[in-house]
């Protein structure tokens, strides 16, 4: 590339815990060396009937700006959604 050669490095880690049938919780941070970045997300999701789903989902970013392994808080975000399929 015309600006140089670089690296990339990309760390990933991802859990999900599946209570019952109609209950689950998935999490995922995720971090790179170029933005400095590092990226939660939390999804609570629920299923109470086919057709009926419901999720609770946290975003989460922090950003170490001085690249001093000192992350401040870049972004926050909670969603709730409910979502219902009308049949007929």
């Amino acid at each position: 590339m015309p600006q140089g050669d670089f690296s990339t490095r990309l760390v990933r880690y991802s859990a999900e815990w599946i209570f019952s049938a109609d209950l689950a919780w998935t999490n995922l941070v995720q971090y790179d060396n170029v933005s400095e970045e590092v990226g939660i997300s939390s999804r609570v999701q629920w299923i109470p009937q086919a057709g009926r789903e419901g999720f609770i989902v946290l975003n989460y970013n922090l950003q170490d700006y001085d690249r001093d392994y000192r992350f401040r808080s870049q972004l926050s975000d909670l969603v709730v959604k409910f979502n219902y399929t009308f049949r007929y």
